[in-house]
C-alpha cells in the first residue's frame, strides 16, 4: 500500500485492476478504489512516456528498421521498374504483392502523420514497413540483378522483414498502456528483448550469407528464402503472440485504451484470419503444407486472392482503428447514422459542430466575464440538450457562487478542491464510484441543486476560477462522453478569454429597463419600478467617464450619456451590444470617418476608449435629441426645413469633397444641439466614394435611390437622394417608404402648399431620372439658399 499511495502521489501510471488483486483486506481495497476513482479524473502532471517511448537503444534500433525498410522497399520499387522499361516481365503474383505494398505503406504514412501525439505508433509503423519490404522482395523475385545492380543489391541483402515479430512485440508491450504492478509485463519485457536479440542475430545472418558468400545450407532453419519455411513458421507464431499479449493486457487498462484494443480486435479479426489461419495450418497440417507448395497457380488462386485482400484491408482497418479517438466526430456520427438516415444524420453532426464554433467564438468574444458566463450557460443549454445550466464565478469572499439561483460552492468542501486538480469535466451520473467517495456534505449539494456535471474553468495561471454546471431532469438520459468533450470544448474557450478581476472598472454595470438610469449595483435610485438589467459598460469607464444612462440602443450600436469628469462636459458614449468582428471593424472606421472630417454641421468625436476589448466611441451629445424626435411631434416649418437643407448639404459637400459617402442619411443620424441646429452623426456606414457597388445595398432601405437595387457603383448622389427624402418627410411628416421612385402626386401637393419654391426643388432632388437630379451637394446648396422662406 505504500508502494501504491507513492505512485498514486508521484501520478505514474497504475494497473489499478492488477494492483487490487495483491491487496486482501476490505480497507486497503477501499482505499485503492479511491485512489483510482480520483487518479480517473483529475489532470496529468505530464504526457508519459512508457517502456520504449522515450528515447533510448530500442527506439534507436526501431528508427535504424525503419531507415533500413525504406531503403529496401525504394530500392526493389526502382528495380521492378528498371526491368520493366528495359523490356523484362515480371511472374504472375508480382500484382498481388505491390497491393500489398501499397496498402503498407499507406498504413505507414497515416501513423507518421501521428507518432507526434502517440510515440507508441512507431513501433506498429515500423512493423508495416519491415513487412512491406517483404513483399517488395517477393514482387522482385526472377528479375535478372544486373538491370540495376546497386538497388539488386540492396534488396537481396537486406531482410529487415526479419524484424517484423520484434517490431510487433515492442509494439504489444505497450498498447495498450500497462506497466505498474503487473507480473505479466515483466515477462513481457524480457521476451520482447529476446525478440530483438533474435531477430538482429537473424538479420546478420542473413546479411553476412548474401555479402560474403557464405554456405547457407548449416543455416537452413533461419533464412527466411529457404524452402523449409521454418523461420516463416516462427514468424507466425511470434506474431499471434504479440496479438495475443494485446488482448491480455486490454482488460487491465484503462476504458479508452480498451476500446481502442478492440477496435484493433475487430480489424483483426475480420483481416488477418485468412493468413493466420493458413499459417497455423502450415505448421501443425504438413500434407496442407506440401499441397500448397506443389499446387499451380490456377488451383490456388481463390486462396490467394482471399489472402491478399484480406492483408489488403488490415493495416489500413488497423491503423483507423489505432489511431482514431475522437469519439464525437467519428463514432457520433457512426452512432447516429445506424439509428438514422446516413445523408440526414451526417447534415445534423456538420450543424452542431457549426453551431459549436460559432459558440466558441461568441464566448471568446464576450465583453467582460459576466456576459461570456451568459453565453456559456446557452450554449450548454443547447449542445447538452439540459435542462439547466449555470456558471458560478469566483466572488470577493473567495466562493463560486451564482447570483440568479444563490447556488454557491465552498472554497474548504472536498469537491472544490478536486474541481481545482482536475481540466476535464465530470458527469456524475456515469461515474457512481467517484460520486460515493465524496464526503455527505458535497453529494447532498449536488443532490439538493439536482447538478449531474461540474466542469472547471481553470484560468491560464492555473487557478480554479468558475465552475460550470449542467443538470437534466430525466435521470434516464445521463450526460455521456460526446457531451463531456463538449462541455470541455465550450469551457477551454471560456477559461482561455477569463479575466477574473474583481475591480469596479472590470465589471459592468446595471441598467433601468424602464428609463435607462446607469449604476453600479442591482438596485438604482432612479425612481422608476422596473427591474433592472446589465449594462454594456461599467458606471465609471477609464476613470474619466460617469456613464448616466441609456439614450438609445438597436441593433448595430448602444448610446449611452456620460460625464467627462476631465473637462465637465456630457459626452455620447457609442459601444456594441455584441462584439462582433464586423461590427467591431465599423465602429472603428466609423471613428477614423469622423477625426477625418471637421464640419460645422458634422458631430465631433472626442476619442476611442476600450473596455473589456470592446471598442467605445466618445462622439459629441445631443441634447435636443434627433430630427426623428422632432418630426414625431409634427412637421417642421419651411423656414427650419430649408436651414436643415442648407446644414447638411454644407456637411455632405465637406464629405463628398474628401471622398467620402455617408450612405445611412436618416432622421435618426441628425442630431440636434442646445441652440438647435442640426448636425449629421453615425458614419457606421461611410466609405470613400466609388468603392462601393450598390448591387451590395447598405443603409436604410427607405432613403436609398431606386438605382441601388439595378447594380451600378454608389456616388454621391445616393447621399442627396437621401438628403431630399429626409427633407420631405420633416416638411410635410411623409412616411419616407412612399417616396421610393420619387414625389406622389398628393405628396408634391403637400409640398406645394407648404411653400412651392422649395416643392420645386425637392421634386428635382427625387427626380426618378437620375440625370435631372442634383448631381452635386454644391448644386443642392445653391438651389436652397436662394429660397425664399417666409418666417
Amino acid at each position: 500500500m505504500r508502494q501504491a499511495t507513492e505512485a498514486f502521489v508521484d501520478r505514474a501510471p497504475i494497473d489499478w485492476t492488477a494492483l487490487l488483486q495483491r491487496v486482501s483486506h476490505p480497507r486497503d481495497r477501499a482505499l485503492v478504489e479511491h485512489l483510482r476513482a480520483l487518479d480517473r479524473v483529475r489532470a496529468p502532471a505530464m504526457p508519459w512516456h512508457g517502456v520504449g517511448e522515450s528515447p533510448g537503444l530500442l527506439a534507436a534500433l526501431v528508427r535504424a528498421a525503419i531507415a533500413l525498410a525504406i531503403l529496401q522497399i525504394a530500392s526493389g520499387v526502382v528495380l521492378v521498374a528498371v526491368h520493366i522499361a528495359t523490356g523484362g516481365r515480371i511472374h504472375d503474383r508480382a500484382v498481388m504483392q505491390a497491393i500489398l505494398v501499397a496498402s503498407h505503406i499507406a498504413s505507414a504514412l497515416l501513423l507518421a502523420g501521428t507518432v507526434s501525439r502517440d510515440p507508441r505508433r512507431l513501433f506498429l509503423l515500423s512493423a508495416y514497413l519491415c513487412t512491406a519490404s517483404a513483399f517488395v522482395r517477393a514482387a522482385s523475385r526472377g528479375i535478372d540483378p544486373s538491370s540495376f545492380a546497386p538497388a539488386a543489391a540492396i534488396v537481396r541483402g537486406v531482410w529487415t522483414e526479419v524484424l517484423t515479430p520484434a517490431c510487433m512485440c515492442l509494439f504489444a508491450l505497450t498498447f495498450p498502456r500497462v506497466t505498474r504492478f503487473t507480473a505479466f509485463d515483466t515477462i513481457a519485457r524480457r521476451l520482447t528483448a529476446a525478440a530483438w536479440v533474435t531477430g538482429l542475430a537473424v538479420f546478420v545472418l542473413n546479411a553476412s550469407v548474401a555479402s560474403f558468400g557464405l554456405d547457407p545450407e548449416p543455416f537452413a532453419s533461419v533464412l527466411p528464402n529457404q524452402s523449409s519455411n521454418i523461420f516463416w513458421r516462427v514468424f507466425t507464431i511470434v506474431d499471434l503472440l504479440a496479438i495475443g499479449a494485446i488482448f491480455l493486457r486490454a482488460r487491465r487498462a484503462p476504458p479508452d485504451e480498451r476500446r481502442k484494443v478492440w477496435r484493433v480486435a475487430k480489424a483483426i479479426a475480420v483481416c488477418m484470419a485468412p493468413f493466420l489461419a493458413i499459417g497455423i495450418a502450415r505448421t501443425i497440417v504438413p500434407a496442407f503444407d506440401a499441397w500448397l507448395v506443389a499446387a499451380r497457380r490456377d488451383e490456388r488462386l481463390w486462396l490467394d486472392v482471399t489472402i491478399v485482400t484480406a492483408l489488403a484491408a488490415a493495416p489500413v482497418l488497423t491503423t483507423l482503428a489505432v489511431i482514431v479517438d475522437r469519439p464525437f466526430d467519428l463514432q457520433g456520427v457512426v452512432r447516429r447514422t445506424w439509428r438514422h438516415a446516413f445523408a440526414r444524420r451526417a447534415a445534423t453532426v456538420l450543424r452542431e459542430q457549426r453551431q459549436l464554433a460559432k459558440d466558441v467564438e461568441a464566448i471568446r468574444l464576450a465583453p467582460h466575464d459576466e456576459e461570456r458566463s451568459k453565453t456559456l450557460e446557452r450554449a450548454l443549454r443547447a449542445s447538452l440538450d439540459a435542462s439547466f445550466a449555470f456558471v458560478l464565478a469566483r466572488s470577493a469572499s473567495g466562493e463560486l457562487s451564482h447570483a440568479g439561483t444563490r447556488i454557491t460552492l465552498s472554497s474548504d468542501t472536498a469537491l472544490h478542491a478536486l474541481l481545482g486538480a482536475t481540466s476535464e469535466p465530470i458527469a456524475f451520473a456515469t461515474n457512481a464510484a467517484l460520486t460515493v467517495l465524496l464526503p455527505e456534505l458535497d453529494r447532498q449539494w449536488l443532490a439538493a441543486h439536482e447538478i449531474d456535471l461540474v466542469a472547471p474553468i481553470v484560468s491560464r495561471g492555473g487557478d480554479l476560477s468558475a465552475i460550470a454546471v449542467a443538470g437534466r431532469t430525466s435521470p434516464r438520459r445521463p450526460f455521456d462522453r460526446r457531451d463531456v468533450w463538449v462541455a470541455a470544448t465550450l469551457t477551454a474557450a471560456a477559461a482561455a478569454a477569463w479575466k477574473g478581476r474583481a475591480d469596479a472598472s472590470d465589471r459592468p454595470g446595471h441598467e433601468c429597463s424602464a428609463c435607462g438610469a446607469v449604476g453600479d449595483a442591482e438596485e438604482i435610485s432612479c425612481g422608476c419600478a422596473a427591474s433592472a438589467v446589465r449594462a454594456n459598460l461599467p458606471k465609471r469607464l477609464s476613470d474619466r467617464f460617469v456613464v448616466l444612462r441609456r439614450i438609445g440602443a438597436g441593433a448595430a450600436g448602444v448610446v449611452y450619456l456620460a460625464r467627462d469628469a476631465r473637462l465637465g462636459r456630457d459626452v455620447a458614449l457609442k459601444t456594441l451590444p455584441h462584439l462582433r468582428p464586423d461590427a467591431i471593424l465599423r465602429l472603428r472606421q466609423e471613428a477614423r470617418s469622423m477625426a477625418a472630417l471637421d464640419h460645422d454641421a458634422l458631430a465631433a468625436i472626442y476619442g476611442l476608449e476600450f473596455w473589456q476589448g470592446t471598442p467605445i466611441l466618445a462622439v459629441e451629445y445631443f441634447p435636443g435629441g434627433t430630427l426623428a424626435q422632432q418630426i414625431a411631434n409634427g412637421p417642421l416649418p419651411p423656414t427650419s426645413v430649408v436651414r436643415l437643407g442648407i446644414a447638411l448639404a454644407r456637411a455632405l459637400g465637406c464629405m463628398h469633397d474628401r471622398g467620402v459617402l455617408h450612405r445611412d442619411l436618416k432622421p435618426t443620424n441628425i442630431g440636434v444641439t442646445a441652440s438647435g441646429a442640426y448636425k449629421l452623426l453615425d458614419f457606421g456606414l461611410s466609405t470613400i466614394a466609388g468603392s462601393f457597388a450598390t448591387t451590395r445595398v447598405a443603409g436604410t432601405p427607405a432613403y436609398l435611390p431606386p438605382e441601388a437595387y439595378r447594380g451600378g457603383r454608389a456616388d454621391g448622389r445616393v447621399d442627396l437622394w437621401a438628403l431630399g427624402v429626409v427633407l420631405v418627410e420633416a416638411l410635410t411628416g411623409t412616411d419616407p417608404r412612399w417616396l421610393a421612385n420619387g414625389l406622389p402626386a398628393d405628396v408634391r401637393g403637400a409640398c406645394d402648399e407648404a411653400h412651392p419654391q422649395l416643392a420645386t426643388v425637392l421634386g428635382r432632388a427625387l427626380a426618378r431620372n437620375v440625370d435631372e437630379r442634383f448631381q452635386t451637394s454644391a448644386g443642392f446648396l445653391s438651389a436652397l439658399t436662394s429660397l425664399e422662406v417666409p418666417r
